[in-house]
């Protein structure tokens, strides 16, 4: 009979035991070099690969891209231990951890879906911004569900705190001039507003190095922000010049919950499209806010997999996973998933595993469902004060220290809400995710901007929509719809849906718009983007634009 598991275990593992320890070896670690004991490269090994950061990167089948990877992580100094950077962290953390206490303290049973458990990612994610900053990045745009939507809002897009807290109040928005200038059925603004709409600010991190962060609206449904996100993020590229140059300079972060990356379908087939050439964005940071719970449900009861982030091993990406309480990990883990993309212009997964410390919204009570879970999660601290202790205990920061940092992001919290009695709104748009020049506020008048286009003008588009080149041969059926659609337009008294959007994008054409249209068929993709001329050319197949 052979050993039991555990009396192997006993004498060793792959042939070593206790008294090889002191044994040398010749190694190429990074950090290593010459001969060291099995002791210390052990050691190496455990604070690398055992330690707040896992990394799934040997399925990825590119030797370059793996030893890319394996001489980041294997560095010494890969996780910081500089005083000032350590304290750095702290201070971003703070702020998160801040902005959800005070608003718990002051509307306690109102819903704000907090970042409560996952502070450290949004932490992580401005660590990701500053990083990809220095490696050419100067635009951001983001596309998140409600839960820390509010927290990004404020602490990574930098929407001001006073306003934020107005809108608490409800001191933002004229809501009964609102209600003046719209029908019932057409009312834009609801409770829950601040959860839905985005913004766009300019902000400048340290060193003076500027960037443009957008946060698109959001709706309820989850996961359907992602191809808008990546959309806008692919239209920002092309007015930059289309070019691989351009990719760089404009990173989309996704932000996803653990059960909803795994479970949505939207997800593959966002990232499926990742490298198709019309749709390609030179990469996305994946963030997974990782509960291990999705809205009621355990991990075993809503996937397959091991890991909710598993998706990502089908398209070769590396996956960092995290340990949610400790923010130095999560911030390099970030770092290191900006300089990822910025180098290889591929998607990369980030996937913070942390927990939701409130219910779905913080007037759940999730002990209904998880009673075992939130027992646990009622006793465990905060992760502000996991890291003020450890930042304690190893001498990188006095308790004073720290208590006057909390002090301080305090008191601008409070400044703030009580500057926000007095709000005024500026006269631009502030609840759209772009500020846009001539945009009509919602109590503006929108007949002040009109969009229509001359008759004329359409009948020629129309001609043009109508067209079939010498010598080309139309199938019957098709010729019977473009004759008929001619004479609509002709006629001038109804035209269908079709015609109607394609009139729209001939004279946004024509304006020197650019039109973004893609579809498929037999010949392959059809692209159009141009600035220029109407619908001209046409597939031989489908009998769409070619161009």
């Amino acid at each position: 009979m052979g050993k039991h598991p555990s009396q192997k275990h006993a004498d060793g593992f792959h042939g070593f035991t206790a008294a090889d320890m002191e044994k040398k070896f010749q190694v190429s670690l990074v950090g290593l070099s010459a001969e060291h004991t099995l002791k210390e490269i052990l050691a190496t090994l455990q604070s690398t690969y055992s330690g707040s950061v896992g990394i799934e990167y040997m399925h990825i089948g590119d030797l370059q891209k793996i030893d890319w990877i394996r001489q980041r992580v294997e560095d010494p100094n890969f996780i910081p231990s500089d005083k000032n950077k350590l304290l750095k962290v702290y201070k971003e953390l703070l702020k998160v951890d801040t902005f959800e206490m005070f608003l718990n303290t002051q509307y306690k049973t109102t819903k704000r879906f907090g970042v409560d458990g996952g502070e450290a990612a949004v932490a992580g994610v401005n660590a990701a911004i500053e990083k990809a900053a220095t490696l050419g990045m100067s635009e951001c745009v983001i596309g998140m569900p409600h839960r820390g939507r509010l927290n990004v809002l404020t602490n990574v897009v930098r929407k001001p705190l006073v306003q934020m807290f107005a809108e608490f109040k409800g001191t933002h928005y004229d809501f009964e001039k609102l209600v003046e200038k719209s029908d019932e059925d057409d009312w834009l603004f609801a409770g829950d507003v601040k959860y839905h709409l985005g913004t766009s600010q300019v902000f400048s991190f340290e060193g003076g190095k500027t960037i443009t962060a957008t946060l698109e609206a959001n709706p309820s449904h989850l996961e359907t922000v992602n191809t808008v996100t990546l959309g806008r993020a692919r239209a920002k590229q092309y007015y930059l010049g289309n070019t691989e140059e351009s990719r760089t300079r404009v990173l989309p972060i996704l932000f996803h919950g653990d059960a909803s990356f795994a479970g949505q379908g939207v997800v593959y087939e966002t990232m499926q499209l990742a490298h198709v050439q019309e749709f390609d964005v030179g990469g996305t940071i994946h963030v997974i806010i990782n509960n291990q719970v999705g809205f009621t449900t355990d991990p075993v009861d809503d996937r397959s997999t091991l890991y909710t982030s598993d998706l990502g091993k089908s398209f070769n990406l590396p996956i960092l996973h995290v340990n949610g309480d400790d923010p130095v990990a999560v911030t390099s883990a970030f770092e290191l998933a900006a300089e990822w993309r910025q180098t290889w212009q591929t998607d990369v997964i980030v996937d913070v595993v942390c927990y939701r410390r409130f219910g779905h919204n913080e007037t759940d009570a999730p002990e209904y469902t998880q009673p075992v879970l939130y027992k646990q999660i009622n006793k465990h601290p905060r992760t502000e004060a996991v890291y003020a202790n450890s930042l304690v205990d190893s001498g990188a920061a006095t308790p004073q220290e720290l208590e006057a940092m909390k002090s301080s992001i305090w008191k601008e919290h409070e400044a703030a809400f009580k500057e926000a009695d007095s709000f005024k709104p500026s006269e631009e748009a502030e609840w759209v995710a772009t500020k846009w020049e001539g945009f009509v506020r919602p109590t503006d008048m929108s007949n002040s901007h009109p969009t229509g286009v001359d008759v004329e003008l359409l009948r020629k588009i129309g001609e043009r929509l109508c067209y079939t080149p010498d010598g080309f041969k139309v199938h019957n059926g098709l010729k019977r719809q473009l004759k008929k659609k001619m004479e609509d337009l002709e006629g001038g008294e109804t035209i269908d849906w079709a015609t109607a959007e394609a009139l729209a994008f001939g004279s946004l054409l024509l304006e020197g718009n650019h039109v973004r249209m893609k579809g498929l068929c037999e010949t392959g993709p059809i692209v159009k983007e141009s600035k220029s001329e109407p619908l001209v050319d046409v597939c031989p197949r489908c009998f769409r634009s070619s161009r």
